[in-house]
C-alpha cells in the first residue's frame, strides 16, 4: 500500500449563527487496510487522515433580550487532527472521471477552544463529495466540516462550515 496524499482544505462558508471560526487544514492520507466497520460500511475505499490546521476563532455571542452579548474571547490556535475516512464511487460522471461520496471520522485538538466557548478536544466529522480524473494525481473535493465534543461539556455550540479540499495522489489508488 503506497498510495499517499497531501491536500489543503480551505474554509469557504461558516453556517454558525455568529460566524464563530474559519479552520484552515493541511494534511496527508494514506490508503488503509479493510477493518471490521469498512466491511460493514461496503466502502470501495479507505484512507487515515492525519491534519495540522489554524483556526481564526472569534468571540461567541448569545442574545439576551435580543442583544447580542459576548460569551467567550476568540483567539487563533493551532490544530491537530486524526481520522479515518471512508467513500464510495457514484457512477454518475462522464469516463475518465471519479465521484466518490466520503465520510471522515475522527479526533481533533486546539490549542484554544473552538468554538470559543468549546473544548480542545473534540471530535470531528466531515461528510465530503471528491472529483479526480482516474488516471490523474489531482483532487478536488467539498466537505461539511462538523467539529463538537459531543456535547462532553454542555453549552457548546461546536462549528459546522463547508469546506473547499485541493489534494495530489502520489501512488496507488484514490
Amino acid at each position: 500500500m503506497s498510495g499517499w496524499e497531501t491536500f489543503i482544505e480551505v474554509p469557504l462558508v461558516d453556517f454558525s449563527e455568529f460566524g464563530d471560526a474559519t479552520p484552515w487544514r493541511v494534511g496527508v492520507t494514506r490508503e488503509s487496510r479493510r477493518d471490521p466497520i469498512a466491511r460493514l460500511l461496503r466502502h470501495d475505499g479507505v484512507r487515515w487522515v492525519a491534519t495540522l490546521g489554524y483556526s481564526e476563532v472569534r468571540d461567541v455571542f448569545v442574545r439576551e433580550m435580543g442583544t447580542p452579548v459576548r460569551k467567550a474571547r476568540g483567539r487563533a490556535t493551532p490544530t491537530v487532527s486524526l481520522a479515518r475516512r471512508w467513500f464510495w464511487e457514484v457512477p454518475v460522471v462522464p469516463d475518465g472521471w471519479s465521484l466518490d461520496a466520503g465520510i471522515e471520522f475522527g479526533v481533533h485538538y486546539a490549542a484554544r477552544s473552538v468554538p470559543a466557548d468549546g473544548t480542545h478536544f473534540q471530535f470531528v466529522l466531515a461528510p465530503g463529495l471528491d472529483l479526480q480524473p482516474v488516471d490523474g494525481p489531482w483532487r478536488v473535493g467539498l466537505r461539511w466540516l462538523h467539529l463538537s465534543n459531543g456535547n462532553v461539556r454542555p453549552g457548546n455550540s461546536g462549528y459546522d462550515g463547508l469546506s473547499l479540499q485541493f489534494g495530489c495522489r502520489f501512488g496507488g489508488r484514490k
